[in-house]
């Protein structure tokens, strides 16, 4: 599990980890595929605890968070 994912399940803000846009490339780092590549490298590229205002949960990160306790 990203140090991303970790915060996620803190409560911390959003990252790129946890967005349906984002493909894991390995080490904390990713890329965004939210849009059609406009770089000549490619998608642009974002550590997992990055961020933007287009993020979207993605289903399967949401999987592997620990379950909601509201007993508290």
């Amino acid at each position: 599990m990203s140090r991303a994912i970790d915060r996620v399940a803190a409560g911390a803000e959003r990252y790129c980890a946890g967005c349906c846009f984002w493909a894991d490339e390995g080490d904390n780092t990713g890329t965004c595929r939210r849009y059609a590549p406009t770089m000549p490298s490619g998608f642009p590229a974002t550590a997992d605890d990055d961020w933007c205002g287009d993020f979207e949960a993605d289903p399967e990160v949401a999987l592997m968070l620990p379950p909601f306790d509201d007993e508290d």
